[in-house]
């Protein structure tokens, strides 16, 4: 879809425009999280890494950051299959 380096980018410029959830940037800024999800699971790692580095993340709020992505992508998916 898109290179690790423009990826690595976005997210930057997201974060440093206030994003502060990994679900606000694959859902809202790339819009991954409903065009591929399966796309958006398997960079949602680097994603989370990149954040915690720009926002200083502990491990912890890394792992509530990525059960969060999945919950609400769950609830989208949900709501799509209804």
């Amino acid at each position: 879809m898109c290179s690790q380096q423009a990826l690595s980018l976005q997210v930057i410029y997201a974060v440093r425009e206030y994003a502060r959830r990994a679900v606000d940037i694959l859902a809202r800024r790339t819009r991954m999280a409903f065009l591929n999800v399966h796309t958006a699971e398997e960079v949602l790692p680097r994603i989370i890494e990149i954040m915690s580095q720009e926002l200083k993340w502990s491990k912890q709020k890394q792992k509530v950051s990525i059960a969060f992505f999945f919950q609400r992508a769950s609830i989208a998916v949900h709501l799509k299959v209804k």
